[in-house]
């Protein structure tokens, strides 16, 4: 999903992101870099446990609450104090804890692997699940590494012209604007989407097991993109394709 210049690093050119063994992939702890688009250039912190917060988890916090999700979540092309999970955590006070815990590119597994590690620890109130349909069936049904460092000639070239917001713009502008999006069947009911709902659906009954386990209140956001919510753009997605 890393188009372009999209990546995020740090001054030394390392990623945010680090592998992990079972969730594939998190962001790195303590890391402080530019995240630059042809529309954003922001700043990307994270704290010591290594998610969005600008502040460190304590497990003797009082009223915590998980907001757990993708790239929304996480707070793609906007500054922290812009993402929703600050923007809740303003709107309720010193009184609660909010603890951000999206990564872009995340389904529903990854979430599962966070609960199992952090409930025991942190004990938290509500748990806030935000779903989008538009790629997390995708990525519950693909779980490759969305990153991966290529020390080849090709893969330090193509490093360079990552770089480069001109370049990423006339990528988007024109190679996209004539590409299908991979995730295209989800859009229009190819078959294969039946595959991907049930195995979303064990990850949503694994979460809610969790949750009811350490007596924590869960709440699921779904968010639709126009294609899924919208009849006309809908059927302008499948003439076009």
């Amino acid at each position: 999903f890393i188009l372009g210049s999209e990546e995020i690093l740090d001054e030394d050119g390392n990623s945010i992101y680090v592998p992990d063994n079972e969730t594939i992939y998190k962001m790195r702890p303590d890391f402080n870099g530019r995240f630059h688009g042809p529309d954003f250039n922001i700043n990307i912190r994270t704290n010591a446990q290594g998610f969005r917060n600008e502040f460190d988890f304590n497990p003797k916090d009082e009223n915590i609450i998980f907001m757990m999700g993708d790239s929304m979540t996480f707070g793609h092309g906007v500054e922290i104090k812009e993402a929703f999970s600050y923007l809740l955590q303003e709107k309720l006070g010193e009184k609660y804890k909010v603890y951000n815990l999206g990564v872009s590119g995340y389904g529903q597994s990854q979430p599962v692997i966070l609960l199992e590690r952090m409930l025991p620890v942190y004990r938290p109130r509500m748990i806030i699940l935000n779903f989008y349909v538009g790629n997390d069936l995708v990525n519950n049904c693909d779980m490759t590494p969305h990153l991966k460092e290529d020390k080849s000639l090709y893969g330090r070239i193509r490093s360079l012209l990552k770089k480069s917001s001109v370049i990423t713009l006339v990528y988007k502008s024109i190679v996209l604007s004539y590409k299908k999006p991979n995730d295209l069947p989800f859009y229009i009911g190819h078959p294969d989407v039946e595959r991907c709902y049930e195995i979303t659906k064990r990850y949503f009954a694994k979460i809610g097991d969790l949750a009811k386990d350490y007596n924590v209140r869960l709440i699921v956001v779904i968010v639709g993109n126009e294609p899924q919510t919208v009849k006309e753009k809908e059927d302008a997605l499948i003439n076009r394709y």
